[in-house]
């Protein structure tokens, strides 16, 4: 009897340890993540600086996960497609955990108007005067 009462609170007090171990990357349900990206300023001469920010959260509360996405900022004007520009996001993230991660560009030389989208979704603009 002790034996089993011993073996039972050996694998209590393990089985947590090989959960959490078997997910230590890129694991989540689904997407895993909320996201959202932003731009400061949202007007701006052009060459003059803009910040682009992804706010990444992880949903899962057991264990971290990678982050991986695109930011892609375009104009569909005909002159200033040649502008448009594109930047690989990653990030680990830890359970329930949230980062901010941001660059710092030029603000394109071209007068339009840019959408700044995140995995192909987003509702940031950017607008070069």
């Amino acid at each position: 009897m002790t034996r089993l009462i011993l073996a039972v609170a050996l694998t209590a007090l393990m089985f947590p340890a090989v959960v959490h171990a078997q997910c230590t990357r890129s694991c989540g349900f689904g997407s895993g993540f909320a996201t959202s990206v932003g731009v400061v300023p949202t007007t701006a001469e052009e060459g003059q600086p803009v910040t682009v920010a992804v706010s990444i959260t992880n949903l899962s509360r057991y264990s971290s996960a990678l982050f991986r996405g695109m930011v892609i900022i375009s104009s569909e004007v005909p002159a200033c497609t040649s502008f448009n520009e594109g930047v690989s996001v990653s990030a680990v993230i830890p359970p329930s955990g949230h980062r901010i991660v941001s660059y710092t560009l030029s603000a394109p030389k071209c007068e339009a108007t840019y959408k700044v989208l995140l995995n192909g979704k987003g509702t940031a603009t950017l607008t070069v005067n």
